[in-house]
C-alpha cells in the first residue's frame, strides 16, 4: 500500500531512460551516484533520498546524462555543492543548474554507445581477473593444506 499521493506517484514514477542519483549519503563521495533506468518500472516511485532526473529526449539523452554523471568532474562538482558533517546531502539547485555540454543527440548517442562498450569490456576484464584471483586463493588453500598434512615435503625448499 502506498503512502504517496496520486500526484507524487505521477511525478515520481520511474520510467525508461530516467536517471536517478543519490541526494544523501554518509560519505561525500557517494553523493550523486547515478543509475540509468533501462525500462519502465510500474508501481515503483523514486524514494526520498534519491533525485529523479527525466530528460527532454530531443535535447539530451538519458544514457548520455548518466555517463556525464559518472565522470569525475561531475562527481567533484556535486561533492563541492553538498553540505553536511556526519551525513551529506545535495539540494536540487546544483543538480538542476550544473553546466552540461550538449552536442547533437546523434553525437550523444555515439558517446554513450562507446562508453557502454568500453565499460562492458572493462567489466568483463574485471570478472576474469576476479575469477583468476579466486582460483589462486583456492590453490593457495590447497597448497597450505598439502604442506600442513605432509603431502608435500618442503624441508629442502627452506
Amino acid at each position: 500500500q502506498s503512502t504517496a499521493s496520486f500526484e507524487q506517484i505521477k511525478k515520481l514514477s520511474i520510467k525508461r531512460e530516467d536517471v536517478i542519483i543519490t541526494k544523501d549519503s554518509e560519505t561525500i563521495e557517494e553523493i550523486a551516484i547515478p543509475a540509468f533506468v533501462e525500462e519502465d518500472l510500474k508501481n515503483i516511485v523514486c524514494g526520498y533520498h534519491l533525485a529523479l532526473i527525466r530528460t527532454h529526449k530531443e535535447k539530451i539523452l538519458g544514457r548520455y546524462l548518466f555517463r556525464l554523471f559518472q565522470s569525475k568532474k561531475f562527481s567533484e562538482r556535486f561533492s563541492i555543492n553538498s553540505n553536511g558533517v556526519t551525513r551529506f546531502g545535495i539540494s536540487t539547485y546544483p543538480i538542476k543548474n550544473i553546466p552540461i555540454l550538449l552536442p547533437p543527440c546523434q553525437e550523444q548517442k555515439s558517446i554513450a554507445d562507446y562508453l557502454d562498450k568500453m565499460t562492458e569490456n572493462i567489466d568483463k576484464t574485471i570478472q576474469k581477473i576476479e575469477e583468476k584471483i579466486n582460483l589462486l586463493e583456492e590453490y593457495k588453500k590447497s597448497l597450505i593444506h598439502h604442506v600442513v598434512t605432509g603431502k608435500i615435503d618442503v624441508r629442502e625448499a627452506i
